[in-house]
């Protein structure tokens, strides 16, 4: 299906205006005719009369050109109707005399005519009744309203509902595969004229259509506006159900972030990690490998749009192996990080945040032991830190205490075996969650923390598999006390082949356990991380060498149950339907050819305040992000409501189950997103799905 954007220029010779249908050059003769195709239907404006008394004889009704004369005893003159013996029978009078139906000489008038510019409803609500104009359009709003009976919402339609004339739509959605068959179709570009294919699902009888991956301009809808969609048939499939629609949805657009020197763009820039600092602030810490390189932090303020101002970058250490560093929050505006230090032996230092600025401290010598594999530290209680790395064939802790800006270390206590990639969970002021892969396959353990002397639980195999191949490979989150997430790329073929990847960890004292496990449809060797959306819900990011996709998954933790939803079927298309890929994956990207964002491709999600910001490092390794909200929407059919649509994060929206079965068989559907947020909103209509019957 091709997304086209509408506006109302005309064929203006040899180039295309921007933002009209055409979607290639020698297409351009047929612009008028693609102009006709995208009409969207015009609306009916309606009127709401109310009658909650019986009305008396000679009182009368006025809409539509016609004026109804209520009788007691009924004469046979046009618009005379009979008041019937109740107040309900007098109401269905109404609706018969103005349709024509029911008993003709007994209702009303037998010479009665039926009304020609208005139709009613066929049942009235709570003594109201819903009056539509027949032809819809602006002049129905003009159909005036009256009478001494009763009383209308207005003296003209169009109170209740507005007539809109017959307009351009927002957007068309162009059907692009003309059988029932699942397989490859083409659909024009139309941005750069070229021809790419696409997958046109077809899974029980079910014709789904997802829009073309290429560069969209995304289009503001203000609070309570809507944005028009006229999705054609052009090769005779029936149109007869709505079944699915996702729109991607954003408080703030895709916007380049302006960064002062010392920042250089390079090709290998990578984001790295972000810690928000309060519900306006967020630290975002990257590297660099143009100017002078190194690892970097800088501070961001964010406004009530999510629009970002950045402080001034501040090297951290010239050091730029995105696993030998990592950085945590020990107290409020003060960050710890560690490194491999200049002798290349495990290195922290502290970062004090004023506003935007930083003040980073001087550098401190965890422990005369080199940084090999990976490194990371989480934070434990207030102005302490657990730190660890990879040391030989071990992975060394130290508590760090901080006082000031001056971090003071305690003894180094390992674990053995050859654990690597290590993780580090904070659970409570003085426990954490290590997670680790061990020949075995991935691995966790509870971490205690007394003073600066660090113990160990027992070891607890997660599961089997052996894919894990960096520390970003896998992803941990707390949930709730004593209870993680656990995402990795690696699959658990020793029970029924089944290719478990993700697990909840469940853990009573020193002891962990698995409460149970699930199948994603991440693949291996993903980069990855989990995010908590609100409530149970949660998303998770993943990138291979291929492409970038986003999942969302519900937790109970009492049913010891992870459930990801089924959905767009996009992600690994030749393997949808195999043991463990039936629930496909959902799009994370923003742009099809600006996919491969941050670490190994992958976005950072962070939440500030209610905002949640996805960055990424796009052309020339600028920073790039959007931001979206708690938003709503309605979806609307000929102005009715025919689904609403909640998403916190909006650049991840799963497929909403609508089920919609179309008043009429039709061949064309035309349907309005709403706005229904207190504040403006982008749509990013080349990230919806819709899935037609």
């Amino acid at each position: 299906m091709l997304v086209i954007n509408a506006n109302k220029q005309k064929n203006q010779g040899a180039t295309a205006p921007k933002g009209t249908y055409l979607f290639s050059t020698p297409a351009m003769m047929f612009q008028e005719i693609f102009r006709k195709i995208f009409l969207y239907n015009a609306i009916a404006s309606q009127g709401t009369y109310t009658l909650s008394i019986q009305p008396t004889n000679g009182q009368t009704t006025v809409v539509g050109g016609k004026t109804y004369t209520w009788q007691t005893t009924l004469t046979d003159v046009d618009g005379n109707i009979k008041i019937g013996a109740s107040l309900a029978a007098s109401q269905q009078n109404l609706i018969d005399a103005i349709n024509l139906t029911g008993t003709v000489g007994t209702q009303y008038a037998a010479s009665m005519s039926e009304n020609p510019q208005v139709s009613a409803a066929t049942s009235w609500t709570t003594n109201t009744l819903v009056v539509t104009a027949k032809t819809a359009g602006t002049a129905g709003n003009s159909i005036a309203t009256g009478g001494t009976a009763g009383s209308w919402d207005a003296a003209t339609l169009g109170t209740t509902r507005a007539g809109v004339g017959e307009t351009e739509t927002d957007t068309g959605l162009w059907s692009s595969n003309w059988s029932n068959q699942s397989g490859y179709a083409s659909v024009a570009d139309v941005n750069d004229a070229t021809w790419t294919n696409f997958d046109d699902y077809n899974q029980q009888g079910q014709g789904g259509w997802k829009n073309s991956d290429f560069a969209f301009t995304s289009d503001l809808i203000a609070a309570g506006a809507s944005r028009k969609v006229v999705l054609p048939d052009h090769f005779g499939r029936a149109i007869r159900r709505l079944r699915k629609i996702s729109p991607r949805i954003y408080t703030q657009k895709r916007t380049r972030a302006v960064l002062g020197a010392p920042f250089t763009a390079h090709g290998s820039n990578q984001i790295i990690k972000a810690i928000p600092l309060d519900t306006s602030r967020v630290a975002w810490m990257y590297n660099q490998h143009g100017g002078t390189t190194g690892m970097y932090l800088v501070i961001a303020s964010v406004d009530a749009n999510g629009l970002q101002t950045f402080g001034t970058p501040v090297l951290i250490d010239d050091n730029t192996d995105v696993e030998l560093v990592d950085m945590c929050m020990v107290s409020t505006d003060k960050l710890f990080f560690v490194f491999p230090g200049t002798t290349s032996f495990a290195t922290g230092r502290v970062a004090t945040i004023s506003g935007t600025t930083i003040t980073m401290n001087a550098v401190v010598q965890i422990a005369a032991t080199a940084i090999a594999g990976s490194a990371t530290c989480e934070t434990v209680g207030t102005d302490k830190a657990v730190v660890a790395w990879g040391n030989g064939t071990q992975v060394t802790y130290n508590v760090v205490s901080i006082a000031g800006t001056v971090p003071s270390y305690g003894a180094n206590f390992n674990i053995t075996g050859s654990p690597t990639w290590t993780k580090l969970i904070a659970n409570g002021t003085d426990k954490l969650q290590a997670f680790y892969l061990k020949a075995a396959g991935p691995t966790t353990i509870v971490v205690s923390v007394s003073g600066t002397s660090v113990s160990f639980g027992g070891e607890l195999n997660i599961m089997g598999g052996a894919l894990m191949n960096s520390k970003y490979t896998h992803a941990a989150l707390q949930i709730a006390t004593d209870k993680f997430i656990w995402m990795g790329s690696t699959y658990d073929e020793n029970v029924n082949f089944d290719r478990r990847n993700t697990a909840l960890i469940n853990v009573s004292s020193l002891t962990s356990s698995v409460g149970g496990t699930a199948l994603s449809s991440m693949n291996g060797h993903d980069t990855m991380r989990i995010f908590r959306a609100s409530g149970n819900d949660y998303y998770y990011i993943g990138h291979n060498s291929t492409a970038m996709a986003g999942k969302k998954f519900t937790v109970d933790t009492t049913a010891n149950t992870i459930t990801f939803q089924s959905g767009n079927p996009v992600g690994e298309w030749a393997r949808r339907g195999t043991d463990w890929h039936t629930s496909g994956r959902w799009f994370s990207n923003w742009h099809s050819y600006h996919d491969n964002y941050g670490f190994g491709g992958q976005n950072v999600i962070v939440q500030v305040g209610t905002k949640h910001i996805m960055m990424g490092l796009g052309v020339a390794s600028q920073f790039e992000y959007v931001s979206t909200d708690n938003i709503s929407l309605q979806i609307l059919h000929k102005e009715s409501v025919v689904a609403t649509i909640n998403t916190t994060y909006g650049f991840l929206v799963e497929p909403i189950s609508v089920n919609y079965t179309l008043p009429e068989t039709t061949n064309e559907f035309h349907y309005k997103i709403r706005n229904n947020s207190a504040s403006p909103i982008y749509l990013w209509q080349a990230r919806t799905w819709i899935e037609l019957e």
